[in-house]
């Protein structure tokens, strides 16, 4: 047998473990089977002695009755003399009815004793009792035996329990513990590109299949499985790499369609809305005017949609960018003001515009003026189109609710007596593309970005836009509120 196996195999905690265990269950064992064993020998020795008793009774009380009864103490003593040269015997005392006695053995220790009557018949039949003898056996030499038979079996047993442990050992490394580790080891490999493609254990060709093989051959189907899988993973990952590149690639072009679409179509568009101011101002006949109008009315709605579509797409890039800085709140007002009457001075509606700020409002605001004012502009165009007659309200007021700083709240409210919204339109109007659907409204109809793009300016300067609630006796029909977070403090 290979001795670096032997090595390995008393090297390995678990074989370690295996012997101590087994010579502690062997030591337990073998206890128990020298205890019985031994138990069994007592009694047997234990009866030897006691047949001492019968012997003495059988052999020598005969002779020793006739010789009291001839009172030949001489040959008493030779009796007593050969009974007490007997290991077992302890002690001896005879006692005739005279008061003479004789004693062996006086103040040993026994474990046994017996009383023989001797009784001599006559010549006429006659019992006569001419003495009595008391015998004393001892254990001692059945006990220091029994002792080292004891020790002689725990010993002999032990050696075998080791050396059979240790035997055990070897084999139980040989047969489990190396093909373990052989396991471990290609667990640890098939990690590793450079890990074997199938687990073989070193056993004989012709061998019952046990559960060793079954590991071996369900980690052989685990790491083909395995490998399928990250195969597919890897195809994955290509065909998604592929998809990102491209999708990248589409949103490069995308960009670059918006910029060249923003400057081709702006610019000319621009032009043409400028013709149709000149033909206005100009002292064409009415029936020009009228036709320009309907033109300037219609390349200003078209440069709407076309700002709010470039809007949405700069949102979808995430380039977007808010820029916080003191703004101060009454010339915004006025030009908020000013854009809604240049609004409705081309939409030619009877619509009276107020605007209304709060007494007590701070000078200077912390805010993205250009952000608040294109929500602002929305807002209002929204007013301003699905209202035929009445008027609409822009109001700056601080929030009765103040920021978790203590600070106030910025609220600009844009309230109009149009059409109105529907109950049923209220959690949809702000989602894109989504449209008021109303008879009276139909003719004013636009892309639905426009509410869209204004919660999402919103949402990223951490603000809120809602449909406010109105009082039952109010004459407004619509109020959209929007609300600047607490960190948007005053300026001073």
């Amino acid at each position: 047998m290979n001795t670096n196996w032997i090595k390995r195999a008393f090297g390995d905690p678990l074989g370690r473990r295996l012997v101590v265990y087994s010579l502690l269950i062997s030591t337990v064992l073998s206890t128990i089977a020298a205890g019985i064993q031994l138990s069994h020998s007592y009694q047997r020795q234990r009866e030897d002695v006691s047949a001492i008793f019968d012997q003495i009774e059988e052999a020598l009380a005969s002779p020793l009755e006739k010789a009291l009864w001839k009172f030949d103490f001489g040959q008493v003593d030779v009796i007593l003399d050969g009974i007490f040269a007997n290991d077992a015997v302890a002690t001896l005392t005879l006692s005739i009815p005279s008061g003479q006695t004789w004693q062996r053995g006086e103040g040993a220790r026994f474990d046994l004793e017996n009383l023989y009557t001797l009784i001599h018949v006559d010549q006429y039949g006659q019992e006569i009792v001419v003495g009595k003898l008391t015998a004393f056996l001892t254990l001692d030499e059945v006990n220091s035996l029994i002792w080292a038979q004891f020790w002689t079996l725990l010993a002999s047993n032990l050696i075998k329990a080791y050396i059979s442990a240790s035997l055990m050992l070897v084999l139980f490394y040989l047969l489990v513990t190396r093909h373990l580790k052989a396991i471990t080891r290609y667990i640890a490999r098939a990690a590793s590109e450079a890990g074997p493609c199938d687990l073989r254990l070193a056993r004989p060709p012709k061998h019952t299949t046990d559960d060793l093989d079954n590991i071996a051959t369900a980690l052989n189907q685990y790491r083909h499985r395995l490998a399928e899988k990250i195969a597919d993973l890897r195809s994955e990952i290509v065909v998604r790499e592929r998809a990102e590149a491209e999708a990248q690639k589409a949103f490069e072009v995308r960009k670059v369609f918006l910029a060249n679409m923003s400057h081709e179509v702006r610019t000319p568009l621009n032009a043409i809305i400028g013709l149709f101011q000149l033909i206005q101002m100009s002292d064409a006949p009415e029936r020009q005017k009228k036709q320009a109008e309907v033109g300037l009315n219609a390349s200003h709605h078209l440069l709407s949609q076309l700002i709010n579509v470039l809007e949405i797409s700069r949102m979808e890039a995430d380039s977007v960018d808010v820029k916080i800085q003191k703004e101060a709140l009454q010339p915004l007002t006025e030009q908020w003001l000013q854009t809604a009457i240049a609004t409705l001075h081309r939409l030619g509606k009877p619509i009276e515009i107020s605007l209304d700020i709060a007494d007590g409002m701070p000078e200077f605001w912390h805010l993205d003026a250009r952000r608040v004012t294109q929500i602002v502009n929305n807002l209002t165009d929204n007013a301003l189109k699905f209202t035929e007659k009445g008027k609409v309200d822009i109001r700056i007021g601080l929030d009765a609710a103040t920021g978790q700083d203590g600070s106030d709240q910025l609220a600009i409210s844009i309230s109009d007596t149009g059409c109105g919204i529907a109950d049923h339109q209220r959690a949809t109007i702000f989602d894109r593309f989504v449209q008021i659907d109303s008879s009276e409204t139909r003719e004013n109809t636009g892309s639905g970005l426009g509410l869209t793009i204004s919660r999402e300016l919103a949402d990223l300067m951490g603000a809120t836009l809602g449909i406010s609630a109105l009082p039952k006796d109010s004459c407004y029909m619509a109020k959209f509120t929007l609300k600047l977070p607490f960190n948007f403090q005053r300026g001073g």
